[in-house]
């Protein structure tokens, strides 16, 4: 892949933001950027997320956030799902919802810059709830399969069961707010703040359709107006 600097035309100028969006989270080290770029896009292939269906309706209402990525673990298995969609499905569409927004989000250079705190929000999550392959899938591509800096991975409320460190919904916001000096604007309300993400959840899915079909996106060539996942029925 080449990656011209002094380009003036739009490819040009995409595959120069590509670059860049790889060498950020690499400090700028070109054969690391390389090698991060490789292992994205053969993960994206591996699981399904070169050619995403943004206009899937099951990918639409999907409850996640960009930017400060709060994936709430009950929510998996959204209702909306339970009678359409196969478990594999159930997991390929929440894999491209999380990743549709991280693409969207890291079109912006000052997010590349100031890294992603990912929050995972275990409240009322049962063991039978908890999906220990799709959150592997979800830590993996964070971890170590995508273009952007991961600062922290905090969980909220994590049961027994689920032995990790955790903080409290208060702790959470107290963290947040005056540790990494986030608004109560962008806080959740479930988590303490003011932010109401089910009141933005359309203007989040507009944004993302309008970002991913425009040809001078760096994610435009992972996704499609018309195509239908073979995978979904």
């Amino acid at each position: 892949m080449e990656w011209p600097a002094n380009s003036t035309t739009d490819q040009g100028r995409v595959k120069f933001n590509t670059a860049v969006k790889f060498l950020i989270p690499t400090k700028y080290n070109v054969f690391r950027a390389i090698d991060l770029y490789n292992t994205h896009e053969n993960l994206r292939k591996q699981e399904k997320l070169d050619q995403i269906w943004i206009k899937n309706p099951h990918l639409i209402p999907v409850p996640n956030q960009p930017l400060t990525v709060i994936f709430t673990a009950s929510n998996l298995n959204y209702v909306a799902f339970s009678d359409s969609l196969s478990h594999q499905d159930h997991e390929l569409i929440t894999l491209q919802a999380l990743i549709c927004q991280l693409d969207v989000a890291t079109e912006s250079t000052e997010v590349q810059q100031n890294g992603l705190n990912f929050i995972y929000d275990m409240r009322n999550c049962s063991a039978s709830q908890f999906n220990i392959n799709l959150s592997k899938k979800i830590l993996k591509l964070l971890q170590g399969g995508y273009p952007a800096m991961l600062k922290n991975i905090f969980v909220i409320s994590a049961p027994k069961w689920f032995r990790v460190t955790f903080y409290s919904a208060d702790q959470m916001c107290q963290c947040l707010a005056h540790q990494y000096s986030y608004p109560l604007d962008n806080i959740p309300i479930s988590l303490g703040g003011s932010y109401d993400p089910m009141l933005t959840g359309t203007i989040r899915y507009q944004m993302c359709l309008s970002t991913a079909s425009n040809p001078q996106s760096i994610c435009y060539p992972y996704y499609c107006l018309s195509y239908q996942p073979t995978s979904i029925k």
